[in-house]
């Protein structure tokens, strides 16, 4: 295979955004790009393929996210005929937009938003094609509508998009703690709260006194729906959940992943407001398809819809297989739309290690994020 193709014209196999080609101007300008005030932009670095090898800047940081994503380009690299290029790889969750960079995350409200790659989560966590289908064909047998609590559930820490420390001045900004207070209004239908406070002052924490005990990411097929919300810059759990039966309720956001355009709103995932405006109604909506769904009735269509088709894609897209086909993908859109001839030097390069994660274990079950 030299390429993997895109989903028809407009839908590609890993998100980007970038207008015309990537000059060497461009790329050297985000190579020598530094971060004043971006508070999740970190280590961006540069590879290069030559005959099928990856090399890497030998000033590059030796630590776990590159490690994560040098045993995802081998294997993409043993699998796919990447020709000779250079790239940038962002271990990051800010908008990079303007910079022709690879990162796990980007910003599409811009038309030069940048590439994506699957996470060192999605890696971590991803499962082949046989244990992918056994693991959702369990899930669908050991959680059916009839065994959900009615209620939509949520948990998670204070992470945000824009906030590092949460103080009495400016705790109220932050989203998931704004979620909190706004389900408080709501605990017959949401069931979502605060798990864990991270870099709150003693005020905030005695205002947020009402925290939730942890869940295994399993047991989140135990209610009717569970909700998505984006943490520091993307929403690391939404790729693991999209593997089982339990409609996804996700909250709206320019911030996406290098898969979420592959789930479209009320096809394969329930979207609500990042105001929380329509989320009482949504969450309504779902509670009642699934207790529909638990008698047998038709309203229950709307719950054995999305779920299916959340699950059929997640299948067909997002296994071990699918995650390196994204990666290749992603590659080589960047490489096509490069504009000049790699230089064969090696000099200031090196190649990754072999062996990365050798017992590194799997992360499976982490939810609080």
């Amino acid at each position: 295979m030299t390429a993997i193709s895109s989903f028809g014209e407009n839908v590609p196999r890993a998100y980007w955004r970038w207008p015309g080609n990537i000059t060497k101007a461009d790329f050297e300008n985000a190579a020598a790009r530094e971060w004043p005030g971006c508070m999740h932009c970190v280590n961006l670095v540069r590879y290069k393929v030559l005959g099928r090898k990856l090399y890497v800047v030998e000033t590059a940081p030796e630590d776990w996210h590159r490690k994560v994503a040098a045993e995802m380009l081998q294997v993409v690299l043993y699998l796919f005929p990447i020709p000779d290029m250079e790239f940038l790889l962002h271990f990051g969750d800010g908008c990079t937009n303007g910079l022709p960079v690879i990162g796990w995350t980007l910003c599409r409200q811009f038309a030069d938003a940048g590439f994506t790659m699957p996470s060192y989560d999605s890696w971590l966590q991803s499962l082949g094609p046989t244990q992918l289908l056994a693991f959702s064909t369990c899930i669908k047998k050991r959680y059916p509508p009839s065994k959900r609590k009615p209620v939509v559930i949520w948990r998670g820490n204070t992470t945000d998009t824009q906030l590092r420390q949460f103080t009495k001045d400016n705790y109220l900004k932050a989203l998931r703690i704004q979620l909190h207070m706004f389900a408080r209004n709501y605990t017959d239908i949401l069931d979502v709260r605060i798990a864990r406070h991270v870099h709150c002052d003693d005020f905030v924490k005695a205002q947020i006194n009402d925290t939730g005990s942890w869940i295994d990411s399993e047991h989140f097929n135990e209610y009717c729906a569970v909700l998505d919300v984006d943490r520091n810059g993307w929403t690391g759990r939404f790729e693991e959940f999209v593997h089982s039966n339990t409609p996804i309720l996700k909250m709206e956001s320019n911030m996406t992943a290098y898969f979420q355009h592959l789930f479209a709103p009320d096809v394969g995932v329930v979207k609500f407001k990042s105001d929380f405006s329509d989320l009482p109604e949504k969450a309504r909506q779902l509670i009642a398809g699934c207790k529909e769904a638990a008698r047998g009735g038709e309203a229950g269509e709307l719950i054995h819809r999305i779920t299916k088709n959340m699950q059929a894609t997640s299948l067909a897209l997002l296994d071990q297989v699918g995650l390196i086909e994204a990666f290749a993908y992603t590659l080589f859109v960047y490489e096509n739309l490069s504009s000049w001839e790699v230089d064969p030097s090696l000099q200031g390069l090196l190649q990754p290690w072999k062996n990365t994660m050798a017992g590194s274990g799997h992360r499976h079950g982490h939810t609080i994020d």
